[in-house]
């Protein structure tokens, strides 16, 4: 992403700003604008500081990450965890700091179907 921010960014420096892709919100923050609101200038550099931390792996290795774990979860008779062992999967993606609203940020991930199937495990060992 190339860093086009506007003269008045409240994004962090070494931080791209996403608002560059709605300049409406970069109107918001210059002084002149007639719809100038000094109020939204937190709201981009949240909105900034988040979507640069979502770092997840290239989509063709999440791709990859995909059909090896369909490929076993298949040659395994689509067996799943027990309830008791997805509770405790669960529990322990949640504390992880690699959680990511529902995604794992090491291997990309949804977390709802991978805790239930019985062939998959953490990608850093957790369980």
């Amino acid at each position: 992403m190339t860093d086009d921010r506007c003269a008045h960014c409240p994004t962090p420096a070494g931080i791209p700003c996403h608002a560059t892709k709605a300049r409406h919100l970069c109107d918001r923050m210059d002084p002149d604008h007639p719809r100038y609101n000094p109020a939204f200038g937190p709201s981009i550099g949240d909105i900034s500081r988040k979507l640069a931390a979502r770092r997840y792996p290239s989509p063709a290795q999440q791709a990859t990450n995909l059909a090896h774990s369909l490929w076993d979860w298949a040659t395994s008779g689509f067996s799943l965890a027990g309830d008791e062992e997805v509770a405790r999967r669960r529990a322990i993606c949640l504390d992880c700091e690699q959680w990511d609203d529902g995604r794992c940020r090491i291997c990309g991930c949804f977390l709802a179907a991978k805790i239930r199937m019985k062939t998959e495990h953490c990608p850093i060992a957790k369980w």
